[in-house]
């Protein structure tokens, strides 16, 4: 069966949230970008929280290469999925700082 496609409209109007946090472990900072529970995608560990906004920042202005390796699609997006839910984010008011 074939995956719906979300149409940037239809994303806006699901809460759409960029979690970041610190894994204790390593010391370093990683971010998400969840629509609900499904992370469309997320990060691969940034040394600053600073850096890890400035990756955010980029990714709103439309900087998504999936060929990046400090950011990863989460399980079964595609990329045209994260590239509307990227326009959808972007066109929001600004909720991270970046």
């Amino acid at each position: 069966m074939p995956k719906k496609r979300y149409t940037p409209e239809e994303i806006i109007q699901h809460l759409r949230t960029v979690e970041l946090e610190m894994d204790n472990d390593n010391g370093k900072f990683y971010f998400k970008l969840v629509d609900g529970e499904r992370v469309l995608l997320q990060s691969t560990g940034f040394a600053s929280p600073k850096d890890a906004g400035a990756r955010i920042g980029i990714l709103k202005r439309g900087g998504f290469d999936q060929r990046d390796p400090t950011v990863v699609l989460g399980d079964d997006v595609e990329v045209a999925d994260a590239q509307a839910a990227l326009a959808a984010f972007a066109a929001e008011p600004d909720k991270t700082g970046a």
